[in-house]
């Protein structure tokens, strides 16, 4: 098993060829905090008016190991559910600026971090991370998704210095956000296979040091899954050991490909499409794992039977259409450049291409592809997923590589015409 705290702080040269740096200088993993070990970071970054950024629930889950003055505190709302949208940074950034704070801490999962980080980021200041949930991978990782005007544009922004993480605060965070870091973890099985699926036909770079980072605690999570889901201090651990090395690794390379493919590109469509509509979208790991099921069977069709599906033609009018009716007009519009201007620089591979990568993705797919498909279908999902309507999640597989240009599964099928039929069949 990697350990991560040696290139905490430091610029390596890879074995991928490129020099890569972590900004994450200590990340420090109790059974409780400290106030002392809290106040020590805070010294250490010369800190003199930090900003503690939570909401009302984060601020409820910290509250037995570490004091906050209320002088020192932005508390976001609702209380229901914050949304990582520009509103909320930009309150941050404006409490900040007023009362001249030199730190930022965000106390929260994935939103109240992405927010604060990305704020940081705005700001020019350092950040402390203290997570109150095992629920995504974004605590170290380099960038901070927020919706702009109902898009998910995904910022460059800053790492924390710092990651205080007590493991009971984790067991004890609401189990949908436990089962969301799980979702989250498996998604690296499908995100490393579009990966190489990339490297093979678009001759994409790749950093192999990334997976080799983050595979000992993928099988560890997969191993311990009903540990993790009965809350065990120590399973826990290993499942943020894996969330906080995915995150790292993203950072390694500058962005999210070794953590996301299309699995996270059809959360994100889905999400979208809630916060649009003034709807809360499921928990993000919930929705990766909804989009990993459907990736694995999108990997299984493309190694067992890839010449049952239909060619049936998505033209660009049908497609135009269908992301205004989703999306509105603007958004709509925005999609379809999006995907008309990555579409324009590739290609329909030839059957060698494909044949070779196949070979390059097998072990990978062979050894993780069936855990990953009994570790999803352990978190006991089905309810959830029933709140998603059918036809969204479907137009979600057909049209989600709209949004990034990013090189998936969905984007071979896509370049081959059988999109549309394994979107009908399989999602």
């Amino acid at each position: 098993m990697m350990n991560f705290e040696e290139f905490l702080g430091k610029s390596f040269a890879c074995e991928c060829g490129k020099i890569h740096k972590v900004d994450v200088e200590r990340i420090l993993i109790r059974n409780r905090l400290k106030q002392s070990e809290l106040d020590e970071e805070i010294k250490r970054l010369d800190s003199k008016n930090p900003l503690f950024v939570c909401d009302e629930n984060t601020l409820e889950a910290i509250i037995d190991e570490l004091s906050i003055p209320d002088k020192k505190l932005l508390i976001l709302k609702p209380r229901k559910r914050v949304l990582a949208d520009m509103t909320n940074v930009e309150k941050v950034i404006e409490y900040a600026q007023r009362m001249d704070n030199d730190l930022l801490i965000s106390v929260g999962s994935g939103t109240i971090n992405d927010i604060t980080k990305y704020a940081a980021s705005k700001l020019e200041l350092d950040y402390i991370c203290v997570p109150t949930a095992p629920s995504v991978d974004g605590y170290t990782s380099p960038v901070a998704p927020i919706l702009v005007k109902n898009f998910k544009e995904t910022f460059d922004a800053t790492q924390p210095k710092t990651i205080l993480i007590s493991l009971e605060i984790l067991s004890n965070s609401p189990i949908e956000l436990i089962k969301a870091g799980v979702g989250d973890a498996m998604a690296k099985i499908t995100a490393r296979m579009d990966w190489l699926l990339s490297k093979i036909i678009n001759s994409e770079y790749i950093c192999d040091f990334t997976w080799k980072m983050m595979v000992d605690d993928i099988k560890e999570v997969a191993k311990n899954v009903n540990s993790i889901l009965s809350r065990d201090p120590k399973a826990m651990e290993v499942l943020i050991r894996l969330l906080i090395n995915s995150g790292i690794a993203m950072s390694m390379v500058g962005n999210s490909r070794p953590a996301s493919g299309a699995e996270h590109i059809v959360s994100h469509f889905i999400e979208m499409y809630y916060e649009l509509n003034n709807e809360l979208p499921l928990f993000h790991g919930i929705q990766v794992a909804l989009g990993t099921l459907i990736s694995l069977k999108a990997y299984q069709v493309f190694f067992d039977n890839f010449e049952s599906l239909k060619v049936i033609e998505i033209d660009d009018a049908d497609r135009k259409r269908n992301l205004e009716e989703i999306f509105g007009v603007s958004l709509g519009t925005k999609l379809m450049n999006i995907y008309l201007n990555k579409v324009e620089k590739l290609h329909k591979p030839s059957m060698p291409i494909i044949k070779k990568a196949r070979q390059e993705i097998s072990t990978v797919y062979q050894e993780f592809a069936e855990i990953a498909r009994k570790v999803v279908l352990s978190l006991n999902l089905e309810d959830e997923y029933s709140k998603i309507d059918k036809d969204l999640i479907t137009k979600a597989v057909m049209f989600s590589n709209s949004i990034r240009d990013r090189y998936t599964i969905f984007d071979l099928f896509d370049s081959l015409g059988i999109l549309k039929d394994f979107s009908t069949k399989y999602s």
